[in-house]
């Protein structure tokens, strides 16, 4: 193992470093959904007062799992290390036979996804109402300032929520309304327009010849495609035209049907009615030239996050083109990275644009 492979991690709980864990894995998901957490523990090596008892007798844990490639392996600080993931234990498992404790949970989304409300904030702007809630639960706001107020949207696209959501799903709603996207990273709330994340991460085939075999940047790399997609989708689109100061929508759908449509929805701004049924059509056209899954695996490095695209290249194939990530895991075996690996699931079309309507 190169010095670049020597993996390390912190584990914290309640902010407190907790050095005898075993194994444990970070899922981390699409936007619109919560990032997960297992972590097991060694029993024998809880540091003082943080025993069983403890962690029975505590109602709110938090976990935090750092993970990195500190330049020396045996002397390193979390500060070298990248944060993957902050959230609140949901689940706790204590096995007197090994002995060993495994606890798994969500990342701080969990508290709104968790809390329902009926509370519309018809008077509010959307921006206003995400920072409400940021303060609710210790949030930091990392938020983008919006103009209309939400009851504009409910007015003009005939909106009717619900009498009672969760304070997530209505942080959603508002985020697709605004064309924005939104999700907890660590002890931050973000609401803001979409965005590269950061530059693609290339994956690169070079095919056999006489003399090599076919080489790739990962281990395994797997594709699928969905030929039956344009049976099986519809595409909304929705417009906030501030001149004629009202929304314009309209809907794509694929001819036929197997079933329970999959259905998109994309906010773009500043577009008129023929303008929106033109882009609906445009955008379930790119879609229905079949959908395409890419599933790799092989090493955990951390130059990929969700949100960032991944570009194939060299196959030859149309399976060269870029691919979103849905979930990104990673898993390592002890704080010492005996083994720290990754599985990457991605699509190409990015899955911030699903939604059921």
């Amino acid at each position: 193992m190169s010095e670049s492979r020597q993996p390390r991690s912190i584990i914290r709980v309640n902010d407190q470093e907790f050095p005898c864990v075993t194994d444990w894995d970070v899922e981390n998901n699409r936007f619109f959904d919560a990032d997960t957490f297992r972590v097991e523990f060694a029993v024998s090596g809880f540091p003082q007062g943080r025993g069983p008892a403890w962690w029975l007798d505590t109602d709110d844990l938090f976990v935090e799992v750092l993970a990195g490639f500190p330049s020396d392996p045996n002397n390193f600080t979390a500060g070298e290390l990248v944060s993957l993931i902050y959230g609140r234990v949901d689940d706790l498992d204590w096995n007197l036979g090994d002995p060993t404790m495994i606890v798994s949970g969500r990342d701080l989304t969990s508290q709104m996804i968790d809390t329902k409300t009926s509370e519309k904030y018809p008077n509010k702007k959307a921006s206003d109402i995400a920072g409400v809630i940021a303060a609710k639960y210790g949030l930091t706001p990392k938020i983008a300032a919006t103009s209309e107020r939400v009851g504009t949207y409910y007015d003009q696209d005939h909106v009717r929520l619900q009498s009672e959501q969760t304070e997530w799903d209505l942080l959603t709603w508002l985020a697709r309304e605004e064309g924005f996207q939104v999700y907890v990273s660590g002890r931050n709330l973000y609401f803001g327009p979409v965005g590269e994340v950061a530059e693609p991460m290339k994956l690169v085939y070079t095919p056999p010849t006489d003399f090599a075999p076919a080489q790739i940047d990962q281990e395994q790399v797997s594709f699928s495609q969905v030929k039956t997609l344009a049976k099986d989708i519809s595409v909304t689109v929705k417009s906030w035209n501030p001149k004629k100061k009202r929304v314009f929508k309209d809907t794509a759908r694929g001819a036929g049907g197997h079933g329970q449509a999959q259905e998109y929805v994309r906010n773009i701004p500043g577009l008129d009615q023929q303008q929106v049924r033109d882009r609906a059509k445009q955008i379930l056209a790119e879609l229905t030239q079949h959908e395409m899954n890419l599933n790799f695996s092989g090493p955990a490095t951390h130059n990929l996050v969700i949100g960032q695209k991944i570009e194939l290249t060299g196959t030859g194939t149309r399976a060269d083109q870029s691919y979103y990530p849905d979930t990104i895991r990673r898993i390592m075996s002890g704080s010492y990275g005996e083994g720290y690996d990754w599985t990457v699931a991605a699509k190409n079309h990015s899955p911030e644009n699903e939604t059921s309507l």
